[in-house]
């Protein structure tokens, strides 16, 4: 039996803090982020099984591993079935399309290079 993360509920702990420390930084790490966006992406990926049509569910069956992938790390099977996905579904597509953009933010060096990242 696999055990999912759980997204973490930063609202209550930004209320304490702000309540607490009012001029402390919330910083967020590397792992969280990515652990709630994959999460996020994982809720979206439900719901769009939940409500796909026989045919689409045949593209989007045990394919959930290519959509939390980075993208570099796929093959050519995977880059394909990667694209499968976004032909036939929007909210998939978009969901994937976030992530990567949220880490290439993340990863981008320079300030304006994560800005270009972001439009």
């Amino acid at each position: 039996m696999s055990k999912r993360s759980a997204p973490i509920d930063t609202g209550a702990y930004q209320s304490v803090v702000g309540e607490e420390i009012p001029r402390a930084a919330i910083v967020y790490d590397r792992f969280h982020l990515h652990l709630n966006l994959n999460t996020a992406v994982d809720e979206v990926w439900r719901q769009e099984w939940r409500q796909a049509k026989a045919e689409e569910k045949a593209v989007i069956k045990g394919s959930r591993f290519i959509l939390l992938a980075n993208r570099e790390n796929l093959d050519c099977q995977g880059s394909a079935r990667l694209k499968a996905f976004q032909e036939i579904n929007e909210n998939i597509t978009a969901a994937s399309f976030l992530k990567e953009q949220v880490r290439a933010v993340r990863t981008d060096r320079y300030p304006d290079g994560a800005k270009k990242a972001l439009l």
